[in-house]
């Protein structure tokens, strides 16, 4: 069994769990997700957060002999 199929098989049984929990009013979850999401500054959260991570994360996809193989040559022009 490969790796990430063994973790969204995890993810998902996690998942119907917290839904069954949720459902039988085992744990307040309602109430615990409506306050986290009220919490968070989502301007910060994005700008100071996640840009931050999409931004490397693209910044890996590049590769350098590409770039000098482009030396002087607009990636725009025919």
């Amino acid at each position: 069994m490969q790796t990430t199929i063994a973790i969204t098989a995890g993810a998902m049984m996690l998942s119907l769990l917290i839904l069954v929990a949720g459902q039988n009013d085992w744990f307040h979850l309602t109430e615990l997700a409506t306050e986290t999401v009220a919490d968070i500054d989502f301007e910060d959260f994005l700008l100071q957060g996640i840009l931050g991570f999409l931004l490397f994360a693209g910044g890996l996809g590049i590769k350098l002999p590409h770039l000098k193989d482009q030396n002087g040559r607009s990636p725009f022009s025919p």
